[in-house]
Parts: structure tokens; C-alpha cells; sequence
């Protein structure tokens, strides 16, 4: 659904710069300088303000590749490494056999020298390709935007307007969260536009957001950039949190720095000390998972299966017809698809929803969670356009509610229905539902109550599911979807 929001217009994506046009890169942006305070950026900076990733970079975002390398090599190789490392003395090798053959291969040194040469060649290719890709990749946050450039055969420019940005998140994959890295993506208007910096070091990745939420709030106020001084300089944007929002004690070595890192919840800690924060208990969390339509579609099919098996597999036995007992393995067959789907839908919600937490700091409202990998999405004040809380069916006994918001390209209506999507509560009560909308827009959320509860007019109800949604900036209340 669209918001008609007065005094907006079109955002436009970030634009890619082909090749054939060098010269439109530096004839369009190297006249944005740096604003005051970019000295205090992670990493070094050329003449025009860009920097470098982190080394490691290209390795992380090949590191499916890597992954899928080395599952071909061990499926063709497992018997083979299984009899080297693991037979016991009665399985030593015979003549003919592939373990014995392997080492009078290697036994001879041409073979082996070729053997390890090629394994050599291969190890300097991935490694100078990674630090070719890692030269020609790089990025710089100016007055006016934030810009990547990467490719080396094919150069692509994408920039990300400061006035334009919708919000600036962190994305940890599991693999990165382990080696201490962290992905930055801004999001502006749009389909697909957005800046990907990916990888920076963790602590690096959340000064570079805060130096982007700051400039891009002092932006909409009318600030003057070229003279705009960090305010984090104390080094509070980059501290690592614990769960209830307190911060962790400095590391005294790498490890234990890496382990606060890898276990940083991103809590912001003054939204911590005035106890500002909203939170979803796991207990709640599973709950509602298991209320939800893909468990209860799950739960029926299942259900609806076994008694079609139970009742032919009685009539085959009574009937003698083998047709009646191949029906009954032929519909638990059928449904074993969709329950496998609806699991892994599950599973996702879960792992998504693990460890939430929202809460407002001095530039965004900052929304994070996750078990293995972990994403915290920032919100810049005043790029929220609606707010829906949304209450299903079999969620109403308990009284929770689901809340997600409209961003400007990135509606609830373009969402379906995705589990995570913009949302900023995945499940909560009625007062929690409050406590959101109040952190998100402070004085919305007067009414919201009897609205929720059904005596006020915003409420719209629907079967199965309740919502309310309001639209910022307007008078009226209405779905959103």
C-alpha cells in the first residue's frame, strides 16, 4: 500500500556506473568532501576519502564456494582419507588396493612435486585474486552520501543518498560472527537500493553506522556538515553489550575480545540505562511459533494423513485390496514435502526471533535478533510511515500481537507474508505493543490502547486475524494491508 506522506517524493536506488564511463565517477562525486571528524573513521583514507574493506573480505563472500570446494572433494575422497586415518590393522593396504596405489603415486617425486606445485599455484590464485578484489573494493561516507565502488574487469558505483537513507543494518552470518567480521547494508527508497559494505571488523562496522546515522540525521536537520564533529568519539558507539544492555569489561587479549564480539547483543547503552528497552522471552517466542498458521497447517495435514493411512490400511486388512495399503504410504508420502517446508519456515522464525530487542537510541530505534547469524536493523527518526500491529487467530487467547512498519520502499504490503520483514516486535502483549509504538514515534501510541482492545475507531477486524495500523502523519487509522 502506498502512504501518501505530503512533502515526500520518489527515493531513488543507488545507481550502478558502468565501465565504459570512467570519468562519470569522479566528475559526479569527488567534489563531496569528508565532513569534520572522518579522521576518526576505522582504516586509512586516500586524497578523496575512500577506504578499504577488511582483508579477509573477499574470502567471506566466497566462502560458499569454499564451502561447496571442499564437500566435493571430501565426497569423492571419504573412503579413501576413512582407510588412511581411521581402518583398524586388519584393513592395512594390500596390493591393488586404492590406499596403496595412492602412495606409490606420491613415492615418486615428479609426481609428488606436481602434486604439490598445483596445490601451491591454486593457493597463490585464490589468494591474489582475494587481494585484487580487496584493492578495487572500497568505500567513503562524504557530506552528501555513501558510495561503494568494486569490480575489477566490471566497475560498479553505487551510492546511497544521506537524505535518502531508510536505515542502516548490521549483518553477522555465522561463519563472519566467528572470524570478527560484520556486513553493513544501508537501505534507501526502493527495490534494491541499497550500499552493501561487506566486511568491515565488527567494533569498525558499528562506528561506520554511527557516523552515518549521525550525519544523515544532522542531514535532514538542516545541519552544516563541512564542520559536523562526531559525537561518538568517546568511543560508546562502539562498545559490546550484553544481553540485559551492560557493557561488556575491556578485553585484556584477543580472544576475550573476540568472544565479546562474537556474543555483542548490540543493545544501545542508553537505551539501557533508562530502561527503554522492549524484549521477547524465548518461552513467548516458541509459543507463538507453534500458534502459528504454518504449525497449525502442519499439525492438520499431519493429522489428515494418518487417518486417511489408518482407514485404508483397515479396509486393505478387511478387503484384502493391496490398492487401500499403497494409498495409505502414498498420503503420508504427500504430505511429507509440505511438513518439511513448514518446519524449516519454523526453524527460520525461530532462529530470527531469538534474543530480540528494540530499542532507542539518540539517532535511530535500533531492532535486533538472532541465534546463529544476527541481524540489527537501525532507524533513522521520521522514515517510519506506518505502523500495523497485527493479532492471529489463535494468538487471541493470549492476548499477543505482531508489529511492523512501512518504510519508504519497503511496505508490509511488498512484505507478504514474511515472518521478518519490518518487523519490530515478532510477538508481544498488549502493553509491550504500546511500549514499541511509543519507542518508534513518541505520542502516537495515545489511544492505541482502546483501539487494540476494540473500543476505539482504528481498530479494523478481520478474520483470522486482527490489526490496527496507523498512518503517520495522517489523521485517520486504517489497515495497512
Amino acid at each position: 500500500m502506498t502512504h501518501g506522506v505530503p512533502g515526500d517524493q520518489e527515493l531513488p536506488e543507488p545507481v550502478a556506473v558502468p565501465a565504459e564511463h570512467p570519468g562519470a565517477i569522479g566528475q559526479a562525486h569527488t567534489q563531496s568532501p569528508e565532513p569534520a571528524g572522518a579522521d576518526q573513521m576505522p582504516g586509512t583514507a586516500d586524497s578523496e576519502g575512500w577506504r578499504r574493506l577488511h582483508p579477509v573480505s573477499p574470502l567471506l563472500r566466497g566462502g560458499l564456494v569454499l564451502v561447496v570446494l571442499i564437500g566435493v572433494f571430501i565426497a569423492n575422497f571419504r573412503d579413501l582419507f576413512f582407510r588412511m586415518f581411521l581402518a583398524g590393522p586388519e584393513d592395512d593396504p594390500i596390493e591393488g588396493d586404492d590406499v596403496a596405489e595412492f602412495f606409490r603415486m606420491l613415492s615418486n617425486g615428479q609426481t609428488l612435486l606436481i602434486v604439490l606445485g598445483g596445490v601451491l599455484a591454486l593457493i597463490l590464485v585464490i589468494v591474489g585474486v582475494s587481494w585484487v578484489a580487496w584493492r578495487f573494493h572500497t568505500y567513503r561516507v562524504t557530506v552528501d552520501a555513501v558510495e561503494s565502488r568494486s569490480g575489477v574487469v566490471f566497475r560498479q558505483h553505487r551510492r546511497a543518498p544521506l537524505d535518502r537513507v531508510q536505515s542502516v543494518n548490521l549483518q553477522r552470518p555465522l561463519l563472519a560472527r566467528i572470524l570478527g567480521m560484520t556486513k553493513i547494508e544501508v537501505l534507501t527508497g526502493g527495490q534494491g537500493g541499497k550500499v552493501e559494505l561487506a566486511y568491515l571488523g565488527h567494533r569498525d562496522a558499528k562506528a561506520v553506522r554511527e557516523r552515518i546515522l549521525q550525519l544523515a540525521t544532522a542531514r535532514r536537520n538542516g545541519e552544516d556538515l563541512s564542520a559536523f564533529a562526531e559525537t561518538s568519539g568517546d568511543g560508546a558507539a562502539t562498545v559490546t553489550t550484553s544481553y540485559d544492555g551492560s557493557s561488556y569489561a575491556r578485553p585484556t587479549d584477543a580472544l576475550t575480545q573476540r568472544a565479546q564480539e562474537f556474543a555483542d547483543f548490540d543493545v544501545d547503552p542508553e537505551a539501557a540505562a533508562a530502561q527503554s528497552l522492549v524484549r521477547v522471552p524465548v518461552g513467548r517466542l516458541f509459543g507463538s511459533i507453534l500458534l502459528g498458521w504454518e504449525a497449525v497447517t502442519a499439525l492438520i495435514l499431519l493429522l489428515i494423513a494418518i487417518f486417511w493411512g489408518v482407514v485404508s490400511s483397515a479396509i486393505g486388512v478387511l478387503t484384502g485390496s493391496s490398492g487401500f495399503l499403497a494409498s495409505a504410504g502414498i498420503s503420508l508420502l504427500t504430505v511429507f514435502p509440505i511438513l518439511i517446508v513448514n518446519i524449516g519456515l519454523m526453524i527460520s522464525q525461530f532462529n530470527k526471533g531469538f534474543n530480540f530487542t528494540l530499542s532507542r537510541g539518540r539517532e535511530s530505534v535500533r531492532v535486533g535478533s538472532g541465534l546463529t547469524s544476527t541481524v540489527t536493523d537501525s532507524i533513522p527518526f521520521g522514515r517510519i510511515h506506518a505502523i500495523e500491529a497485527r493479532q492471529p487467530l489463535f494468538w487471541r487467547p493470549f492476548g499477543w500481537w505482531k508489529v511492523r512498519v512501512t518504510l519508504a520502499g519497503h511496505s508490509v504490503s511488498e512484505a507478504g507474508q514474511s515472518v521478518t520483514q519490518n518487523v519490530v516486535l515478532p510477538v508481544g502483549r498488549q502493553d509491550d505493543v504500546v511500549r514499541v509504538i511509543e519507542t518508534l514515534v513518541p505520542g502516537v501510541a495515545t489511544g492505541i490502547t482502546e483501539g487494540l482492545t476494540g473500543k476505539g475507531g482504528g481498530l479494523r477486524r478481520s478474520w483470522p486475524a486482527r490489526c490496527l495500523a496507523v498512518a503517520l502523519r495522517q489523521t485517520a487509522c486504517r489497515r495497512a494491508d
